[in-house]
């Protein structure tokens, strides 16, 4: 069975309830209905297994307790989070957290894009767009989970916003 949110995770997501942390947020988030544990802790990391028993005995999630998995192997953990469609996943969802109707429309146009090189540009121009409303000290954040599951080709070249709020902090937009 597939983790799902219930009524109280909606609630506590819309609250924004400080009691949940970002890593519990973000797999209220991905907790869809849709995706199988196996998934989610490739997407977030081995520790899901646990938060997700855990949210579960809250009350945030319906489905029987999780059986702690092994780890996958690191070289396995690697190839599978890398990739322009979890970074795509993660950006759209951040824009969603913002709750504004220009986010909404930043996070249709990165759906949209097609190529790789468009949803590259979408992902820059979201990052952008999120410095300029939360701060580069948020953005930065957002930014270094990005560049942990993008592809590598992403992290090249001085004129990347990757690259840009990764190493010194400061975008040049």
């Amino acid at each position: 069975m597939h983790p799902a949110k219930t009524e109280l995770a909606r609630n506590a997501l819309a609250a924004r309830d400080p009691a949940l942390g970002l890593i519990e947020r973000r797999l209220l988030i991905l907790c869809d209905g849709k995706r199988p544990p196996d998934e989610l802790t490739a997407l977030l990391g081995p520790d899901t297994p646990g938060l997700l028993e855990r949210l579960q005995e809250q009350g945030f999630l319906t489905r029987p307790p999780v059986a702690t998995a092994p780890a996958p192997e690191p070289a396995t953990t690697t190839r599978n989070r890398r990739s322009a469609a979890i970074a795509r996943i993660y950006m759209t969802d951040m824009l969603k957290l913002m709750r504004r109707d220009d986010a909404d429309a930043m996070a249709t146009r990165l759906h949209a894009a097609a190529t790789d090189p468009e949803l590259r540009v979408a992902v820059e121009d979201a990052l952008r767009f999120i410095s300029d409303l939360s701060g580069q000290r948020y953005a930065r954040r957002i930014t270094t989970r990005v560049a942990e599951v993008a592809p590598q080709a992403w992290l090249s070249g001085s004129a990347s916003m990757l690259v840009e709020l990764t190493s010194d902090g400061t975008a040049h937009a």
